[in-house]
C-alpha cells in the first residue's frame, strides 16, 4: 500500500484546518497518553472529526505522526543550518514554545515517537552538514557519522533537560552538548543566539 502524500504547500484551506486539527488533538492526547496507547478513534473524538475523515487524509496514527515531524521539521527549516547545529537546545526550545510542542518532546525515550523524531533528526543534520560543507566546511569525520552521534546526543540531552524541569538555560544545555562534543567540530565562528 502507498502512502498517501501530504504536503501543507499542495493542499486547500480545509485540507490544512483537518491536519492542522488532527495534529493537535495527537499532541493534546500525549499530555496524558503513552502514544502507543492512543488510538485513532481518540484522536478523532479529540479532534471531532469522523474517522472517515482521518483515513482519507492518513493511513493511520504513524502516518499523522510522520506528517506532524515533517511539519516540524519545516519549522527547523527556517532557521539557519548553523543554528540548528550550534544553538540546536535554544533552537528546539524556541520552536516547542512557539508551537506548543512540549507534548511531543515529553515522551517516553524509547517509543515510536523518540525514534522517529530521531530519524528526522538525522536526516536534518546530514542535510545541515551537507550544506556546510559546500560552503567549503572540512569535518574530520564522514558524515553520517557525526550526524548519527550528534543526533542521539542532542535528543538524549534535551531529554534528560526536559525530564528534569528545564532549570538549566537553553544556552547552558547548549554549551554542555559543545563541552561534550569535540568543539572543534563545530567552531564556525558563530556568536551565541541570546
Amino acid at each position: 500500500m502507498s502512502k498517501k502524500k501530504v504536503s501543507a504547500a499542495s493542499t486547500d484551506m480545509r485540507v490544512r484546518r483537518t491536519h492542522k486539527l488532527l495534529w493537535e488533538a495527537l499532541l493534546a492526547l500525549l499530555k496524558d497518553h503513552a502514544y502507543e496507547s492512543i488510538t485513532v478513534q481518540e484522536i478523532c473524538d479529540k479532534a471531532m472529526i469522523h474517522r472517515t475523515t482521518f483515513y482519507n487524509h492518513f493511513e493511520d496514527k504513524d502516518h499523522l505522526l510522520q506528517y506532524g515531524l515533517t511539519e516540524i521539521e519545516n519549522l527547523f527549516g527556517q532557521k539557519t543550518a548553523r543554528e540548528r547545529l550550534l544553538y540546536p537546545i535554544q533552537t528546539t526550545e524556541a520552536i516547542i514554545n512557539d508551537n506548543n510542542l512540549i507534548s511531543l518532546m515529553s515522551c517516553e525515550s524509547n517509543g515510536v515517537v523518540s525514534q522517529l523524531m530521531y530519524k528526522h533528526g538525522l536526516e536534518g543534520i546530514k542535510k545541515d552538514l551537507k550544506e556546510m560543507e559546500s560552503e567549503g566546511v572540512k569535518f574530520p569525520l564522514p558524515l553520517d557519522i557525526i550526524a548519527a552521534f550528534y543526533s542521539g546526543a542532542r535528543i538524549a540531552l534535551a531529554a534528560w533537560w526536559i525530564e528534569n524541569g528545564r532549570r538549566e538555560s537553553a544556552a547552558q544545555i547548549d554549551d554542555y552538548l559543545r563541552l561534550l562534543t569535540n568543539q572543534k567540530l563545530f567552531e564556525l565562528g558563530e556568536k551565541p543566539l541570546n
